[in-house]
């Protein structure tokens, strides 16, 4: 009995201690998952903290930019009112003779590219007008660092226009500029049938200072055919707009994402897609806007482009564009203080008078007044592309623009001289001419911009709108044949400029 009473005793007491076992295992179980559990939230714990500490240190860091630019402001800002009691605020406008009085004769036309900027041996600059722009880097060795700092300025502008019969007619134009301290972007979109315009615009201040932190929001290609020309919005990653050359297929390729606002619709829309056109005939000028090698002027015009490829998409809307076409400015110049200018531009489809069959043809027009003459106010720059060919103005072509208040209600008037022949100079050896050219420009609309800022100001008008008229081009070859083009209802854009920058 008492036997059995100690293996009962011993059979509890065995049971106790395996209870008291899994209990104790259990516990060491809970304290391992609790630990690991402990861990995980530690690791959680350290992956917040790390993506707080980056947050913070990307506020910081745009603080720290934020207020850089603001004492950099403030010492632009001093040195402003510093300057307001000289001359330089507001230099006196000049007369053409004045202006130009440099450039007696019209500079000569190379039927070639322009293999350099400055010939090194006899120090100066390759001045003329060239056929084929500079593949290489354009940079002006004449201007130290601080030098163009202050007075280098450069765009990127191209304009599209489409030629749509049974869909939506558009022109689109967008440029990205560098002024140095301050660069920016444009954008816009106008409905030919209504007028109505989209657009948008950005302006970044002291973009050399992002580029030091690493953020390159804004560039200009190193030419007009090497590199890329770019922006990108400061406040969305998403709005951007690019503008390649690629030289394989020696072809610009563009890419943009933008939303575009009307103003009167109160409403937005996207402007997205890709756009690719060939180069074709350039006109690039070289040209002295001193008398000394201290400021100079690249410019690259073309017209009467095609696009060859496109995925434009304007929100929903496919963009028709088998018959558009392009026209582009690409600039930089070591500029004036007191800049200003008259310009046009057009791209479109025309017929010529004579032209039994009513065969259309691609005409691009570039006319400009007051930026780039010679002594007697001839335009350096001026040309018409007709035929696969750049015909030369050379002679005075005359702005006749309203007065500001009625800049959008009254026609422009663009003319030749009248009895004026087609060259200025017998040292010209081209071939190509314009005889004669009488041009009216009717505006729909404009993007204007109004800064006066101290001793910094932009007045820009751009209206767009349509071309009437006639141009007379003729070959030198066959004096006789002179070729007459009827201008009607082509779209393009005016623009009234003055910048002290």
């Amino acid at each position: 009995m008492g036997e059995l009473t100690n293996r009962k005793t011993n059979k509890n007491k065995n049971k106790k201690d395996y209870n008291k076992g899994k209990n104790r295992t259990k516990e060491v179980d809970t304290l391992r998952s609790s630990e690991k559990m402990n861990k995980g939230q530690s690791t959680i714990e350290k992956e917040l903290q790390i993506i707080e500490k980056k947050k913070q240190t990307k506020e910081s860091y745009f603080c720290y930019l934020l207020a850089i630019n603001f004492i950099l402001l403030t010492i632009f800002v001093i040195i402003f009112v510093c300057l307001l009691q000289t001359s330089y605020v507001n230099p006196p406008s000049q007369t053409t003779e004045e202006k130009f009085k440099h450039l007696e004769d019209s500079l000569p036309i190379v039927d070639d590219s322009i293999k350099e900027l400055y010939n090194e041996k006899n120090g100066h600059y390759n001045y003329g007008r060239y056929l084929s722009p500079l593949e290489s880097k354009v940079a002006f060795p004449t201007v130290g660092s601080l030098g163009k700092l202050i007075k280098q300025k450069e765009w990127h502008y191209v304009s599209i226009s489409t030629n749509n019969k049974e869909s939506e007619d558009y022109f689109l134009a967008f440029a990205i500029l560098d002024i140095q301290y301050v660069s920016g972007m444009f954008a816009y979109i106008v409905e030919k049938e209504t007028g109505e315009k989209w657009e948008t615009s950005s302006t970044i201040i002291f973009p050399k200072l992002f580029k030091v932190f690493g953020l390159d929001q804004s560039r200009i290609s190193n030419s007009s055919i090497n590199g890329c020309s770019s922006f990108r919005s400061y406040y969305s990653s998403n709005e951007f707009v690019d503008m390649c050359f690629n030289k394989e297929t020696k072809s610009w390729v563009g890419r943009m994402n933008l939303q575009m606002y009307n103003q009167k619709q109160d409403s937005t829309k996207q402007l997205r897609g890709l756009i690719k056109f060939r180069q074709n005939q350039d006109l690039i000028l070289l040209f002295p806007l001193e008398e000394n090698d201290e400021r100079v002027s690249y410019v690259h015009k073309s017209a009467a482009l095609q696009l060859y490829e496109s995925t434009l998409r304007f929100d929903d809307l496919f963009i028709e564009t088998d018959e558009a076409t392009v026209a582009i400015d690409w600039t930089k110049a070591i500029a004036k203080r007191r800049t200003e200018w008259f310009w046009a531009s057009c791209s479109g489809h025309t017929t010529l008078v004579d032209n039994k069959n009513d065969e259309s043809k691609i005409i691009g027009i570039n006319l400009s007044q007051n930026i780039y003459d010679n002594v007697i106010g001839v335009s350096q720059e001026n040309g018409i592309w007709f035929d696969d060919k750049i015909y030369i103005i050379d002679h005075v072509v005359n702005f006749i623009a309203p007065e500001n208040e009625r800049m959008l209600l009254d026609q422009w008037k663009i003319k030749s001289n009248p009895g004026q022949e087609y060259k200025t100079s017998d040292t010209l050896t081209y071939q190509f001419y314009v005889y004669s050219l009488n041009l009216n420009f009717t505006p729909i609309g404009s993007r204007e911009e109004h800064i006066h800022a101290g001793i910094l100001i932009s007045d820009f008008v751009q209206p767009y709108g349509v071309y009437s008229g006639t141009i007379e081009l003729i070959d030198t070859n066959d004096k006789d044949n002179i070729i007459e083009i009827i201008i009607d209802g082509q779209f393009g854009v005016v623009e009234k400029h003055l910048s002290l920058w």
